[in-house]
């Protein structure tokens, strides 16, 4: 194997490396997002109690809820 075989191959492996550790950092973020998205939801669900106590959405946000949800 000649040495610009080798520094190709080298090069492809970091650009793999690098390719992998920006989709790893997006994941993270839009996790971070979507975590974020829930927890408001569920504030707002908690301030939206019944005489019961229950929590009540309404279909909007638990439409979004779901999506989020059914993402995971």
């Amino acid at each position: 194997m000649s040495y610009s075989r080798l520094e190709r191959r080298e090069k492809r492996f970091k650009d793999a490396v690098k390719k992998a550790e920006q989709e790893r950092d997006q994941a993270i973020e839009k996790a971070e997002l979507e975590k974020k998205e829930i927890n408001d939801i569920l504030e707002e669900a908690k301030s939206n109690r019944d005489d019961e106590g229950r929590v009540t959405l309404n279909k909007a946000t638990f439409d979004k809820l779901l999506s989020i949800t059914t993402k995971l």
